[in-house]
């Protein structure tokens, strides 16, 4: 005779294989969101400094070539820094909806 666990048992098994995936999942979430905010905060500083640094160095073709570098730069990491951060939403936005995907879950029966 083929035997069955209780409802009350599989529904506690699927309560607790949820919750073990919403850890996984939010922490990965938290993670992502600090990757992005911390790198959002060093561009934003690195765009203030860019700034007073261009204000001062002069007009294009009057500065050093050194300084062109420097400026050249300073674009190429920010261009990085856009880039990284635009996949990072992209992540959050995909993470977000897997842990939708999971609340649902939570709603199915379990049997």
């Amino acid at each position: 005779m083929f035997q069955t666990r209780s409802p009350e048992r599989d529904r506690e098994q699927d309560r607790t294989r949820i919750e073990r995936m919403r850890r996984v999942v939010t922490s990965e979430l938290q993670a992502a969101v600090n990757e992005r905010d911390g790198l959002t905060r060093r561009r934003e500083r690195d765009y203030a400094v860019a700034a007073t640094s261009l204000s001062q160095l002069g007009e294009f073709g009057e500065r050093s070539a050194a300084d062109e570098k420097s400026i050249s730069e300073l674009e190429r990491n920010a261009e990085r820094a856009n880039t990284r951060i635009n996949s990072l939403n992209a992540q959050i936005a995909s993470i977000q909806r897997l842990m939708g995907l999971l609340n649902e879950m939570d709603n199915l029966p379990s049997q």
